[in-house]
């Protein structure tokens, strides 16, 4: 038993890891195969087409943050370099992996899923901030923009999700296995950010990350509230 808890206590990062990417799986099927079968209430195509706009920002940010540590490695002790260049490594093949996963949701969404009314008024509010923001930075140059950017493409299509929950008093297109890793994912990016942000340097990009996948827990947390309500309904 105590090898075992050594063993965690000097590999929870490596564990965590692999249980993203894991999880990441355990997620989108289940998820697929409600969409397949036409189990789509709670569902809106705006959620998943912007998901995929917030994972290509932070993939932009994660290799904006991996070329700054890069520049600053010396200043590392060298026990630390190569532990912080792996998270960062690690970042990237987790974005990596669920723009794939997401692109599969939606390739099977535009053909079962319905575009409604609701998914145009959340595009357009996510427009209208963008806008907002990209004339307060001036662009896409500075990683607090895409930060920015991130926190609406991500945080306003999961409370609009909530919303359709709400408005559809149905929560069937969302499984329970999609609902409760989707959470956990959520989770363990942001400890994965912050490991990477606590083993190298806080960085503009890395902070980005962190403004992103923070809001990303707090939406979800209420979509989790939602969807147990409507269930136990």
């Amino acid at each position: 038993m105590k090898q075992i808890l050594s063993f965690i206590k000097n590999q929870w990062v490596e564990i965590l890891f692999w249980l993203q990417i894991i999880m990441s799986w355990i997620y989108t099927i289940p998820l697929v195969i409600q969409i397949i079968s036409g189990k789509t209430g709670g569902l809106n195509l705006a959620t998943y087409s912007i998901y995929l706009i917030y994972l290509g920002l932070s993939l932009s940010l994660a290799f904006s943050s991996f070329f700054s540590l890069k520049k600053e490695i010396g200043n590392l002790p060298n026990f630390q370099q190569q532990k912080a260049l792996k998270a960062r490594k690690q970042t990237i093949i987790i974005f990596s992996q669920w723009a794939f996963l997401v692109s599969l949701v939606l390739l099977f969404g535009l053909r079962n899923i319905v575009w409604k009314e609701r998914d145009t008024v959340i595009c357009l509010i996510i427009l209208v901030l963008s806008l907002l923001t990209l004339i307060k930075y001036k662009g896409l140059k500075d990683p607090y923009s895409k930060g920015f950017l991130n926190v609406w493409c991500k945080s306003v299509p999961q409370l609009w999700l909530g919303y359709t929950i709400f408005a559809d008093a149905s929560s069937e297109g969302l499984p329970f296995l999609t609902l409760f890793f989707g959470y956990l994912t959520a989770l363990q990016r942001l400890i994965q950010v912050w490991i990477a942000g606590r083993r190298g340097i806080w960085d503009k990009s890395t902070k980005g990350l962190m403004m992103g996948e923070g809001s990303n827990v707090l939406s979800w947390s209420i979509v989790v509230v939602l969807w147990v309500v409507f269930r136990l309904n």
